[in-house]
């Protein structure tokens, strides 16, 4: 008995291979990208790369985003198998099998699938994270590892999560069986046959969701903005979407029908009426489509612009090699520019010209009127705001900006007032002049979520000063908002012709014997030179090379995994319209032979039934374009976060994403409405029938 249980489970698979093999190398993709992940995150060499720590920290972020896909789009699909076995599960039941039985059937042939994917894809798993590996390596420009392991616990786990996704599957079919009768499993392939209804309640909820959502990225006006509302809007654009797709579009094709003259003509009346059936049995498909085409254009045109904008951001922040923060005391020895270049050059240095300038910053909350108030802490509406003089701004700029009495320079990109002054407690108000460029000057590591940037120019430095006490003498808890003094601390900006890893551990061994000082990081300390000593009130040191590796490493793992999971949803996004275009050939062939016998040409029913699939199957990559351009906002604010404070490239980048994925996409169609019309046509021959 048990040999007939498997010899109908095997039979059924392989009458049904249309469905089974595409199905069952679906798993296996899904489960080598899970295992290729989880690898690279757990990959020893990759961990001992400069920035590789920072790169696993981003791709372990990509583990429950594949997993969770693998279960939800794996079951979706499976519910297509199942789908076009009901017929053949109906006739054995009038045949006298048992849902028992059935069970056993069904259990055997999700078992079997199970198999074949997990053993599959532990092939191409194996094999692909070695590529991917190299190809990572590539990207960072690093050597290549000739080592090869196989992470055995990432196996495991991957091995015991689509256990668990393939047991939901088999429970979520034995559900259908169990709740199913004959009748039902006969009648399946005319489900959805009844006159659609539009429901209203669902389209106007499926407005208001998805407009929300678009009203909260179009409002987004800064980075902190845009991470405390993205996952909520998209949730909402999601969920609108399905609302949509299912209940807004039969209600729209009722409209068009209720118009008499443009409804009664022939290729209007079959186009409208066959798209209104397809729209009621499809709608959930189509939904998903969009939702997966949407997020592999966020996806790709995020990453790519992230990609290639890390060396943009890196000059932005740190145009220069090093930058020192120092204070010397009064009965120093020497000079700040004599100490600078003595310290560097005694620890193996190379020094070029150096350029010494006086500059503050603190986060600060700006009005509509202009008025600044720096804080102490943190608010996400706050702007991180730089005071520098016109004499440091111009010889950083290479510029000869003039500014008049009580006039002040700004530079912003973020601000979206036209500010006429500004002013600050306990001074008066400062008219504001518009730059043109920002300030050349080293700003460091200033990744931070908040509204954005602003850089404030002084003609006179006293005013600065000024400016500073001012509001320093206003706190009555005696807080200090800036970073540094301004008129105590001298910042000293230069290049290095030294080896970049030389550069690098220069700094970390001043940052760790800062660290190590017992009175604390910013303590006074004494500085060890050649010849002597010399004490300092402040010392620190910026280095671009000890942040490059770090940045690499977060914008390298956000490419690549941005590459990872587009391929992913691209799997998906191709298997869904593949079985679909499977399911409506099955389905509507018996509706061309419906039309043939009523007197239809071959012609008319060719380009009739070729508008409603173009016009369905399309239609989920217009609004998916649709979602991304109301999305831009939002997802430019989002860029900021990583320092990209011109979004132009993202808009370019965006466009150019959208017509390489409609390109793919309509070869997709292509090639699954081939697969389409085949299926017609041999079912209408086998019926004695011709299209």
């Amino acid at each position: 008995m048990r040999n007939l249980y498997l010899k109908l489970s095997l039979q059924s698979m392989k009458k049904n291979r249309a469905m089974f093999v595409p199905y069952i190398l679906f798993g296996a993709v899904m489960f080598a990208l899970l295992y290729v992940v989880g690898a690279l995150a757990q990959d020893s060499y990759v961990a001992s790369i400069e920035g590789g720590s920072d790169l696993q920290e981003i791709l372990i972020l990509g583990n429950p985003i594949i997993a969770i896909s693998s279960v939800i789009f794996i079951a979706y699909i499976s519910s297509f198998v199942l789908k076009r076995q009901k017929k053949e599960f109906g006739l054995y039941r009038i045949l006298g099998m048992e849902r028992k039985h059935l069970v056993r059937v069904v259990i055997i042939e999700n078992v079997l699938a199970a198999i074949a994917s997990i053993l599959i894809g532990i092939v191409i798993g194996v094999s692909l994270e070695k590529v991917a590996q190299l190809s990572l390596l590539k990207i960072m420009n690093k050597e290549a590892d000739m080592g090869f392991e196989i992470s055995t616990i990432q196996l495991i786990s991957d091995i015991l999560i689509f256990s668990v996704v393939y047991c939901i599957i088999i429970l979520k079919n034995i559900k259908d069986i169990v709740f199913s009768s004959a009748l039902d499993y006969m009648n399946e392939s005319r489900t959805g046959e009844k006159r659609p209804k539009a429901n209203w309640v669902g389209a106007i909820l499926g407005l208001l969701f998805t407009g929300t959502g678009y009203v909260m990225s179009m409002k987004c006006e800064n980075s902190a903005g845009a991470l405390n509302i993205f996952f909520f809007a998209v949730i909402l654009v999601i969920i609108g979407t399905y609302f949509l797709f299912i209940s807004a579009s039969v209600g729209f094709l009722q409209i068009m029908k209720s118009n008499k003259k443009y409804y009664y003509k022939i290729n209007n009346f079959i186009s409208i009426s066959g798209m209104t059936y397809r729209m009621k049995r499809n709608g959930a498909g189509l939904a998903s489509i969009c939702i997966l085409s949407t997020m592999v254009l966020v996806i790709m045109s995020s990453a790519t612009t992230l990609y290639t904008s890390m060396y943009d951001v890196l000059d932005e922040q740190f145009p220069y090699d090093f930058s020192i923060a120092l204070q010397m005391p009064a009965d120093a020895t020497m000079s700040g520019d004599e100490f600078v270049t003595s310290y560097m050059e005694d620890n193996g240095i190379e020094v070029g010209d150096v350029k010494s300038y006086r500059t503050t910053d603190a986060l600060s909350l700006i009005n509509e009127n202009g008025y600044i108030d720096p804080i102490v802490g943190y608010d996400p509406n706050a702007y991180v705001v730089t005071i520098v003089s016109l004499d440091d701004y111009n010889m950083f700029n290479d510029s000869s900006i003039e500014l008049g009495d009580n006039q002040v320079g700004l530079y912003s990109l973020d601000i979206k007032e036209d500010l006429e002054q500004v002013s600050f407690t306990g001074d008066n108000a400062f008219e504001v002049v518009n730059l043109d460029s920002d300030s050349k000057m080293i700003k460091g590591d200033t990744l931070t979520v908040c509204s954005g940037y602003v850089t404030l120019v002084f003609e006179n430095p006293e005013d600065i000063v000024r400016v500073q006490n001012s509001i320093l003498a206003s706190r009555e808890d005696g807080s200090n908002p800036f970073s540094n003094n301004y008129d105590a601390c001298v910042f000293y900006a230069l290049d290095s012709s030294s080896e970049p890893k030389t550069q690098r551990d220069f700094s970390d061994r001043v940052f760790n014997s800062r660290m190590a000082n017992p009175e604390g990081y910013n303590a006074p300390c004494t500085i060890a030179l050649a010849g002597g000593s010399q004490s300092a009130l402040l010392f620190d040191i910026t280095s671009r090379a000890s942040f490059e590796f770090s940045y690499l490493g977060v914008f390298d793992g956000l490419f690549f995994l941005g590459i990872l999971l587009c391929t992913a949803f691209i799997v998906i996004t191709v298997l869904i319209m593949y079985f679909k275009q499977l399911l409506e050939g099955y389905e509507d062939a018996g509706n061309y032979l419906i039309m043939r016998k009523v007197g239809l040409d071959v012609k008319t029913i060719k380009k009739t039934v070729f508008t409603q699939i173009v016009t369905v199957f399309f239609l989920p990559l217009i609004v998916a374009g649709i979602h991304n351009a109301f999305a831009y906002p939002m997802i430019s604010n989002l860029l900021k976060t990583f320092g990209i404070s011109d979004t132009s490239k993202f808009f370019y980048v965006l466009v150019a994403s959208i017509v390489i994925f409609a390109i793919a996409y309509g070869i997709i169609f292509f090639f699954t409405g081939r697969k389409y019309y085949r299926i017609v046509r041999e079912s209408a021959e086998g019926s004695e029938a011709s299209l």
